[in-house]
């Protein structure tokens, strides 16, 4: 079975404008895939706002416009989050585009120097996730 690790590195973790993970894709103990995630600052699970908390989740594939989705692009929405419903990884780079989801993205970058990162090359990360990823996959969020 895959599993999906998505872990809050302390060093780079939560911050007042940002979260930023490593998303670990395993399967039998063996790392298949690995790329990094960047969310919303915690906000105490605000929707909108706020990055999702430590637990366990169902990850499942969305097709584009599913279920009304704005989205064009195949996607994945994090299932049974407390309080919380439609919490998408999607295509992005910066906070700005979260809107309390994940955007994947193959490497950091700090596009505006300003020091904070943002993740680069999100539309490769999502689509090797969609193509490694069952339809429902366990995602585990933990801190470092």
């Amino acid at each position: 079975m895959k599993i999906v690790h998505q872990i809050r590195l302390k060093e780079l973790g939560f911050s007042e404008t940002q979260t930023v993970s490593i998303i670990l894709v395993t399967e039998n103990g063996n790392v298949l895939f690995q790329c990094y995630m960047l969310e919303p600052p915690w906000e105490n699970n605000e929707t909108s706002i706020s990055a999702i908390y430590s637990g366990s989740f169902i990850l499942r594939k969305m097709s584009a416009g599913e279920n009304g989705s704005r989205f064009k692009y195949a996607h994945f929405q994090v299932m049974n989050v407390p309080f919380r419903t439609y919490v998408k990884w999607h295509i992005g780079n910066d906070v700005d585009d979260t809107e309390g989801c994940g955007l994947p993205g193959m490497k950091l970058a700090d596009f505006d120097n300003d020091g904070i990162p943002e993740v680069a090359s999100s539309t490769i990360a999502l689509q090797r996730l969609f193509d490694l990823l069952d339809e429902e996959t366990l995602l585990i969020i933990s801190e470092s």
